[in-house]
């Protein structure tokens, strides 16, 4: 028999199932013109589903208008590396793409002309394309540096998105939460764009919050081989899984262990900040990790790195710093360290003014604030011509984004 007609078979089988379900396991708690907060529930496949029916329309307009815009004529060759399995992508990620797509096409999105690969390269864009460098930066600070009447040493984190500024991303900005059921994972979110499934920015309910940013640095890395996890999945794993090094407590470490597990680093040069609630031990509060796909594909820094920011205080822009010793402070690196002084403390509104008025740029799609251990998310997107930083910040209350009955 065939492999295809077999394949055909089991996704015809995958469908029934999931289209006899009485209940949508998602809910959408916000839609505006630019932003959209949804939340889901249940496995992954129940996730997806809920997904994909709820955001079918967004899903389609942001790959149709973004992604096979960006790819192209090379959108098909793109296709075939994730279907080669030149990436290595989880089962369960791949199952809950085809979900999405299910739930897509029981909503009436017309889906002839996509499937499930489609979310894969969605997912994938910046291991598989190329095409796009996103220039984010994020501050984080905590203990020494937050040691007010407002933070009370908490740790905080500030992070500017940005992107290349088209139409599709300014209208289709996405807050995602899961809450799975899994035993082995716990709630989560994703701060990004529809169709995303694999982490950009997001945070979790154990108060852990990662930022990828891309790297920059003066070494030609070596085209892609097989065995990469996408940067954005390895992310959520981090964040999904509970306490991946098996320490007892949910640190930045968790996110150490996830990313070193890519033992020949990822399929390009990435950036990478984490923050957690640990903020009265250094090494636990904050790391940032620089990868690039050759030698030394892993490298790891703290605030006990010479990095001139002075304090409890971690500084990622796009520029490799503890990689190779580099120490490649760009222009907006520059401001950023000339500007926290020794001993200086901050609010968090004293963070937003800091990074808007040190950090900007007219790319900035998306901006955020996260202070774990008050469930504090702030969130601010690109509109009406302005970059994030100077549009108001909408106040996400993390405890309540996190809490529904599954039942």
């Amino acid at each position: 028999m065939p492999k295809y007609f077999v394949l055909s078979i089991l996704i015809l089988l995958q469908h029934l199932a999931i289209s006899q379900q009485t209940t949508i396991n998602g809910e959408i708690l916000q839609q505006d013109s630019s932003l959209t907060v949804v939340r889901v529930w249940g496995t992954h496949d129940e996730r997806g589903y809920a997904y994909g029916y709820l955001m079918g329309n967004k899903i389609c307009a942001m790959y149709d208008g973004y992604i096979r815009e960006s790819f192209g004529e090379g959108l098909k060759a793109a296709k075939q590396k994730i279907s080669s399995g030149i990436l290595n992508i989880d089962d369960k990620y791949i199952t809950e793409a085809k979900a999405i797509v299910l739930g897509m096409a029981d909503a009436g999105t017309d889906v002839s002309d996509f499937d499930y690969l489609d979310i894969l390269l969605a997912n994938s864009f910046l291991d598989v394309s190329g095409l796009m460098k996103n220039g984010c930066s994020t501050l984080m600070s905590w203990g020494n540096a937050t040691d007010n009447d407002e933070l009370h040493r908490a740790s905080v984190a500030t992070r500017f998105m940005d992107w290349n500024i088209e139409p599709e991303l300014e209208h289709n900005n996405l807050i995602l939460i899961h809450i799975p059921s899994e035993p082995d994972e716990q709630p989560w979110l994703l701060i990004g764009y529809a169709g995303q499934i694999g982490v950009l920015s997001g945070t979790n309910k154990a108060g852990l919050a990662v930022f990828q940013h891309v790297m920059f640095d003066n070494y030609k890395y070596p085209k892609k081989t097989p065995d990469y996890e996408p940067i954005w999945f390895s992310l959520r794993r981090s964040l999904e899984q509970k306490d991946p090094d098996s320490n007892g407590q949910q640190d930045v470490n968790d996110v150490r262990f996830v990313l070193a597990q890519n033992r020949k680093g990822f399929a390009d040069g990435f950036i990478v900040s984490a923050i957690s609630t640990y903020s009265e031990q250094d090494d636990l509060a904050a790391m940032v990790a620089e990868f690039a796909p050759c030698k030394p594909f892993n490298t790891f820094r703290t605030n006990a790195f010479d990095d001139q920011i002075s304090g409890d205080n971690l500084y990622a822009a796009n520029s490799p710093i503890a990689r190779r010793n580099a120490k490649q402070y760009c222009s907006r690196y520059f401001k950023v360290y000339k500007n926290i002084a020794e001993n200086q403390t901050f609010t968090s509104s004293d963070h937003l003014k800091l990074m808007a008025q040190k950090s900007k740029s007219d790319g900035t799609m998306q901006a955020m604030q996260i202070i774990p251990s008050m469930g504090i998310l702030r969130f601010s997107s690109y509109k009406n011509s302005q970059p994030a930083y100077r549009n108001t910040y909408q106040t996400f209350d993390l405890l309540i984004l996190f809490e529904i009955n599954t039942k």
